[in-house]
């Protein structure tokens, strides 16, 4: 289908025109893009919409970077020398 807003294969979202070929956010959670027909370069008139994945709030995500092993059989915070030390 080709709309007179723009050239070359359209399809449509609603009434919102989308070019084939791109994916177009149509609002903070929805995502659309023209798909073709089997085995041709003919887009499909609606387009496939689909909602876009929400980023996971993991509620005891750490905030501290990772100990090593030496470091928590110590039960402490890693053990940096000091470069005045070093010989």
């Amino acid at each position: 289908m080709v709309s007179p807003v723009m050239p070359g294969p359209n399809c449509f979202a609603g009434s919102r025109v989308i070019p084939a070929g791109e994916r177009v956010n149509i609002d903070e959670q929805t995502v659309c893009y023209c798909t073709y027909r089997d085995g041709t370069w003919h887009t499909h008139p609606q387009a496939t919409c689909e909602e876009r994945p929400q980023p996971s709030v993991t509620p005891n995500a750490r905030t501290e970077p990772p100990r090593d092993e030496e470091t928590r059989r110590r039960g402490g915070s890693p053990n940096f020398p000091r470069l005045g030390v070093i010989p």
